[in-house]
């Protein structure tokens, strides 16, 4: 949800969102809805798995990993 949030706010704003396919081995946990914005924050570098091979898209955002890709997005918004 974090992700569908931040790729909304960064299409308001018309930043040049470059998509990025996800190879993690639990990408198909993803939900429908919320694919186009990971693929997307994935591609931009602000979110990335837990390791090379896994998303954890049903885990819940640490304080710091959520800082970490609010950070980035209003960094991209303010270039």
């Amino acid at each position: 949800d974090m992700a569908v949030m931040l790729h909304n706010i960064l299409k308001k704003y018309s930043v040049n969102i470059q998509s990025k396919e996800l190879t993690f081995e639990d990408s198909d946990s993803i939900k429908d809805y919320a694919v186009e914005a990971v693929e997307a924050l994935y591609g931009m570098g602000i979110i990335n798995g837990i390791s090379d091979k896994e998303f954890d898209p049903l885990g819940n955002a640490t304080r710091a990993q959520a800082a970490k890709v609010v950070y980035s997005v209003l960094n991209i918004i303010q270039q």
